[in-house]
């Protein structure tokens, strides 16, 4: 239809721009999962599930990001009268330039070093790997991929339930969402699965996925004093949680088994994600507000915030980094790295960020660039509204999510 002329049939909210301090919260999200992949075999990688950390901070703030967008295309439509379809179709042009350049470029490397991938490839084009995993009960080659995966198959229906649905059903169908991920993997393991076959599947993670855009619609509909509320209740309901997972993963207790779970590791992964739903909530909205003090200046340092624009990179090349330099590369010269931590750090992940950094500037954000071709609304509608910048804190700066991560 035609958009050179369109008039609001009322005003819509105009929502915060870019807020720097979910760079900041996403540079930390990806380093917990590098460290989780580093540390293997040392007392660090045992005192906490990082990647476990890592991943759940991502999936809250993609669920968080995603959601809002969607709340204020949604307005958009409301106001100035364009079709929904607009919205959809460009959404997901934009999720493809965003989020599949890189990932297929990174398949068909593992596509051309690896057979057990040339055997399994319909399962990673069609990013389905996480089911793959889940029936073999393992891991195959990308271990972290399962993440995107996730994201990707919650991508195919969240945009339809924000975009399509009565307004006043919205929180219902929300809070659904967040109920069916410890719903999930309650009725998971009583079908007979392992603790990390159900962890690998999409309704598994809705809690996560649910909670940050539950948050997105509270701050957009009830802001003030409610979400306050909201942030409190997660603040003190998340923390005791947290501490009993901790308590009970080093009593010897393992999460994701792959064996039949005991009844406390039953509880560990059933109720662990909730705890870290409700923390990584309460995170994702005191940064999209604005931590002060030490903590807002940490979080909005310049190094950290890049780290941030570039963790999707990150996310995707580290394992690949420490497992072809130290099984391959480093042996074939002669050059033995201690498996210390730090130093692992520094080496292999210094090679990912540049790696990563590279990926950036030179792939990923030209194509990002074309993204500015397909706005989520017609452009007079985005003019109107007075908003001269991309309300998506994912897309022309950066994305995690998670992705993936994990």
């Amino acid at each position: 239809m035609a958009t050179a002329n369109i008039q609001p049939r009322h005003e819509p909210a105009i929502i915060q721009q870019h807020m720097v301090q979910l760079d900041g919260l996403r540079a930390f999200a990806v380093f917990a999962v590098v460290l989780w992949h580093y540390s293997e075999g040392s007392f660090v990688h045992d005192l906490v599930q990082w990647g476990f950390l890592g991943v759940r901070l991502f999936f809250v703030l993609s669920g968080f990001l995603i959601t809002r967008i969607l709340l204020d295309c949604r307005d958009k439509v409301d106001a100035y009268g364009f079709s929904t379809w607009y919205t959809v179709k460009n959404f997901y042009i934009r999720r493809f330039l965003r989020i599949f350049p890189i990932y297929y470029l990174f398949v068909l490397a593992m596509f051309l070093g690896l057979p057990i991938v040339r055997e399994n490839i319909w399962w990673y084009l069609s990013y389905c790997q996480n089911i793959r995993f889940a029936m073999e009960n393992k891991f195959l080659a990308g271990p972290h991929l399962w993440t995107l995966a996730v994201e990707e198959q919650f991508y195919l229906f969240w945009p339809f339930m924000i975009l399509f649905l009565p307004r006043r059903q919205l929180p219902a169908w929300i809070i659904l969402s967040v109920l069916a991920g410890p719903f999930t993997r309650w009725l998971l393991l009583s079908l007979g699965w392992s603790p990390f076959a159900a962890m690998l599947m999409t309704p598994s993670n809705l809690d996560t996925l649910g909670m940050g855009a539950l948050l997105a619609w509270m701050m957009k509909n009830k802001p003030g004093e409610p979400t306050e509320k909201f942030m409190k209740f997660s603040l003190w309901a998340g923390l005791p949680l947290l501490v009993l997972y901790i308590a009970m993963q080093n009593l010897g207790l393992e999460r994701t088994t792959k064996e039949a779970p005991t009844s406390g590791e039953s509880f560990l992964f059933v109720f662990g994600d909730v705890a870290l739903s409700f923390l990584s909530t309460w995170l994702i909205y005191r940064g999209a507000v604005g931590f002060t003090g030490v903590t807002g200046r940490i979080l909005s340092l310049s190094p950290i915030t890049y780290i941030g624009k570039i963790s999707y990179g990150i996310y995707i090349y580290h394992h690949a980094v420490f497992v072809t330099l130290s099984e391959i590369v480093f042996p074939r010269l002669g050059i033995e790295i201690p498996n210390y931590v730090v130093l692992n750090l520094l080496v292999f992940g210094s090679v990912s960020v540049a790696i990563s950094a590279a990926s950036w500037h030179l792939f990923e954000k030209p194509l990002n660039d074309f993204k500015k071709y397909f706005p989520y609304a017609p452009r007079d509608a985005n003019a109107k509204a007075g908003q001269n910048a991309d309300p998506d804190n994912l897309d022309g700066k950066n994305r995690h999510q998670p992705s993936n991560a994990g």
